[in-house]
């Protein structure tokens, strides 16, 4: 009955971080529609489809398989190897974080090129950073998962959304109002994906503590 109470509460609270997750998510993009309109949208979709692309390749089935390699291991009371996964994980996720993220920062206008959009490339400079910090974060939170510790997934995902909401819009807000273009504003709009990933990141390192 202890572990079925565990099980749900788990659920539960990662359900509790979707459904917040995805409200916070509405109330930027809507919004942000209305802002840029269709041209800054497009800006901003080739830059977010590079960005997904990138991201997927980099950690496609990763956090699963540390989560359950991590929930083996320490149901067998193997420790020593619950770190040594944990290690080599962070080490793998932040190598092709940095290969990724650096890859969409040195050369945004190729990338932009192949979307048939020169004019997204700063929002793919701005966005390279997230990479990383997402990666990172996916080697915690399978680390942390598998020890049966959902809250700091949960807490994480909800820190991303709010920052994305409130510095993606107040950013692309500003840069209107100062008479900026489409993609410029998209891109303002795009930092608050950045801010968002690395504040996450960071409290994550925090509960490691």
């Amino acid at each position: 009955m202890a572990g079925s109470a565990g099980f749900f509460g788990s659920a539960a609270v990662l359900t509790t971080a979707v459904f917040l997750g995805k409200i916070l998510g509405a109330l930027y993009k809507i919004p942000l529609g209305n802002l840029l309109g269709s041209s800054g949208m497009a800006h901003f979709y080739a830059a977010y489809n590079v960005f997904n692309v990138l991201l997927l390749l980099s950690t496609a089935g990763l956090p699963v398989a540390i989560s359950r390699l991590t929930a083996e291991s320490n149901a067998m009371g193997r420790h020593g190897q619950v770190r040594r996964i944990f290690r080599t994980s962070l080490l793998l996720l932040t190598t092709i974080g940095l290969v990724c993220g650096g890859a969409m920062f040195l050369f945004p206008h190729v990338l932009a090129n192949l979307l048939h959009d020169p004019l997204a490339a700063a929002g793919i400079r701005i966005l390279a950073p997230s990479v990383g910090c997402i990666c990172v974060m996916s080697a915690i939170r399978g680390y942390t998962q598998g020890l049966g510790d959902m809250l700091p997934t949960a807490v994480s995902q909800i820190i991303e959304s709010a920052a994305k909401l409130t510095v993606g819009l107040t950013a692309c807000v500003w840069l209107l109002k100062r008479g900026a273009a489409a993609e410029t504003a998209a891109a303002g709009a795009i930092l608050g994906v950045t801010v968002g990933a690395a504040l996450g990141l960071g409290y994550l390192l925090f509960t490691l503590r």
